[in-house]
């Protein structure tokens, strides 16, 4: 279980954005929750995991960092593991873009505590909604 830090630095985004971490199981509903919440919210809806093939085919924003889209080519190309400095580039990236003026919703990050303390470096976390669904439902 991943532990939060007492202190959280908040040196990179806008006070005035907010941070939201969106967990559960695959299939739970995250990315249909994390839609309405940004709906209701205006806030940008932000999954790594989307994120990382958007870059691969080639349709991420134009806005989004050369060097980092190459390098996770060259990781996922290569076979490897995307690392926790670079999901939390991927975030970082992200934060920047004007859908995320008002706040973030993070769906399904972090998912190590190595991804955890990368984020802690750079954002607040302002709420965590832990979506839960019976066993016999997911399976």
């Amino acid at each position: 279980m991943m532990r939060l830090a007492s202190s959280v630095v908040h040196n990179f985004s806008s006070s005035k954005q907010k941070f939201f971490f969106l967990f559960g199981a695959p299939g739970v509903g995250k990315g249909t929750y994390a839609k309405l919440l940004r709906k209701d919210l205006g806030y940008n809806h932000v999954s790594t995991g989307d994120e990382i093939r958007k870059i691969l085919k080639g349709t991420i924003g134009s806005g989004f960092d050369k060097d980092l889209i190459e390098k996770i080519r060259g990781i996922v190309k290569s076979g490897g593991l995307v690392s926790d400095e670079v999901v939390a580039q991927i975030i970082k990236e992200k934060v920047k873009e004007p859908e995320s003026a008002k706040g973030v919703i993070l769906d399904g990050f972090p998912r190590t505590q190595g991804q955890l303390d990368q984020y802690l470096k750079l954002f607040p976390i302002h709420g965590v909604l832990n979506i839960t669904l019976r066993n016999d439902v997911l399976l």
